[in-house]
């Protein structure tokens, strides 16, 4: 017996939804709209890019230490669920040179890169909405962020992920 996927499903669905389209039945329109709402992959990334003189204080763009505290306490806050992390010390402990760090979320990751030679922050927040709506969370936590950084200029990206409107190719 075959193994019928997910997206073998999706895309029988599609071909269904088109095929009540051209019988121009109301059914195959909602059809077609239930599939744009489908939670395969949804999920919200926040890429952010901080210029322009971080007024923070000093020790947070050069100290990884500084740097994973902050994120673990901005990752627990709003509600999200640190399941691992990584970061690394750039430098020296005499002259340290900045510092990256990675936070394995449960709804996905937060990863943050600073540049103290230049007073520069980048970050990058991914959550996955699947089971439950973390958008605000991660929206909440990339302002805590932002605000600790007290950067003069902020670039930010807000990216929807994963909403598809057609069946994946097999």
């Amino acid at each position: 017996m075959a193994r019928v996927t997910q997206g073998m499903l999706l895309q029988t669905m599609c071909q269904l939804c088109d095929f009540f389209a051209s019988l121009r039945l109301c059914g195959g329109f909602l059809i077609y709209l239930l599939l744009l709402k489908t939670p395969d992959m949804n999920g919200l990334h926040l890429i952010a890019e901080l210029h322009g003189d971080c007024r923070c204080e000093p020790r947070l763009l050069r100290s990884v230490d500084a740097l994973r505290e902050l994120c673990l306490a901005v990752c627990t806050v709003p509600g999200l669920t640190p399941v691992g992390q990584i970061f690394h010390q750039f430098g020296s402990d005499a002259e340290p040179a900045g510092a990256t760090g990675a936070v394995i979320l449960a709804e996905s990751h937060l990863a943050v890169h600073t540049w103290p030679e230049t007073n520069a922050v980048t970050l990058d927040l991914y959550v996955c909405n699947f089971s439950q709506d973390n958008s605000v969370a991660a929206r909440a936590a990339c302002g805590q962020l932002i605000a600790a950084f007290a950067p003069m200029r902020v670039e930010r990206r807000d990216v929807e992920r994963g909403t598809c409107s057609k069946a994946p190719a097999v």
